[in-house]
């Protein structure tokens, strides 16, 4: 035959030769060259697909299998894009948490289950700040204006903390100062000796210790020169308590209330100065309000408490309530005792850090008085061996 056999071939016939299109065309096309990729096989004519195949398959591996290059700043880039997208779900995710957890909050007076999630408040507000922010960023404002309330909600019994106290800080040197240390020891702290140290350098005149062990005895026995005057009830699970004074009392009563008996120390102590009240100092521990009836019991406890309290006295109530201030519980507290928190006007400082550092710790050791009661300064001292740390106020007691 005349002529190429490609042009008289039935096998590679193309009807759309005319148009452009031919083998070659078609094997660039599935190679992934000359354009957009197509299917091999032709509908047209199903022959066709076999020739292409192999012609496919002579073609240069460099062409075929390996992928462009991507360049070092697109990667970078990508990289970029991936870490903030990640950042912007984690706070949406912590955003919600905090969104979730001030609105039950408001429920704390009616179950018990809000009431532990209120005393998160703190890290709330933190987590509302950004959530808020990328929320209005989105224009989302509906959920913008909610982060805003529960944010001004839970800053708003935040703020007397950073003020100063509403009568002011004692500043004559005239008065006699006394210090009162309420510390939890932790019921499985078996570092005595180490702990012990760290009692004494609190320098306290009283000293209300928590969850005291009977291997704690001879410890507390080895203060006996600096603290004189002792009421000690020890207990091999929560229960035990010690009060310690430089001082000694007119009257002292250990009291048992709550559910299970809870231990509570009632003092009465002279100042030495006819012209000021006696202190009357009550201290109490209740148990962590995991449950109803714990949590009734705490409250109960609490409040029967401060019926003790008579007028004319200078009056202080200290320990660990296992309450913190952001709870409506604790605001009623206050305002049945007529008692002022003895922290106001001196920061948010945690005295319980159960959980990682990076999340911070709640407040539920308490020193709260009544106006006979004048601050002179509060701090909590951080321990080692105790996941409380030890509350320290200087206070002294107004004229009749």
């Amino acid at each position: 035959m005349r002529g190429s056999g490609y042009r008289t071939s039935s096998h590679f016939h193309c009807p759309r030769r005319q148009t452009g299109c031919g083998p070659l065309k078609d094997v660039l096309a599935v190679s992934g060259f000359g354009g957009s990729r197509v299917a091999a096989t032709n509908s047209a004519n199903p022959s066709f697909s076999i020739p292409i195949l192999k012609l496919s398959m002579i073609s240069s591996p460099s062409e075929t299998s390996q992928p462009e290059p991507q360049p070092a700043g697109s990667l970078a880039a990508r990289a970029r894009i991936q870490g903030a997208m990640f950042l912007f779900r984690l706070i949406r995710l912590l955003g919600a948490l905090a969104v979730v957890g001030s609105v039950l909050g408001l429920l704390a007076p009616f179950h018990w289950i809000p009431d532990i999630i209120s005393q998160l408040s703190v890290q709330f507000t933190f987590l509302l700040v950004p959530a808020a922010a990328m929320a209005w960023w989105q224009q989302r404002m509906w959920l913008s204006l909610l982060c805003f309330l529960l944010l001004g909600w839970n800053g708003a019994k935040m703020v007397p903390y950073f003020q100063d106290p509403a009568d002011g800080l004692e500043t004559r040197r005239d008065v006699v100062v006394f210090r009162l240390a309420v510390f939890n020891v932790l019921r499985t702290n078996e570092q005595f000796a180490a702990t012990l140290d760290s009692i004494r350098s609190a320098d306290a005149d009283f000293l209300y210790l928590m969850e005291v062990q009977p291997a704690w005895k001879p410890y507390l026995e080895s203060l006996r020169e600096e603290y004189p005057y002792q009421e000690v009830r020890t207990d091999p699970e929560y229960l035990g308590v010690a009060f310690l004074s430089k001082r000694p009392w007119r009257q002292i009563e250990v009291i048992d209330l709550g559910y299970v008996s809870n231990p509570s120390i009632d003092a009465r102590i002279p100042t030495g100065d006819t012209s000021r009240p006696d202190l009357r100092l009550i201290a109490t521990h209740p148990l962590p309000p995991f449950g109803e009836l714990l949590t009734s019991s705490r409250d109960e406890q609490l409040l029967t408490l401060i019926e003790r309290f008579q007028d004319g006295e200078a009056q202080l109530l200290c320990g660990d309530f296992n309450l913190s201030p952001w709870s409506p519980r604790f605001d009623r507290l206050c305002r049945q005792g007529a008692l002022i928190d003895a922290s106001l006007g001196f920061g948010l400082t945690p005295t319980l850090i159960p959980l990682p550092t990076i999340l911070g710790g709640i407040k539920v050791d308490h020193v709260l008085r009544n106006d006979s009661i004048r601050v002179h300064d509060y701090k909590v001292i951080p321990t080692r061996h105790s996941d409380h740390g030890i509350v320290v106020l200087d206070f002294s007691i107004a004229p009749r």
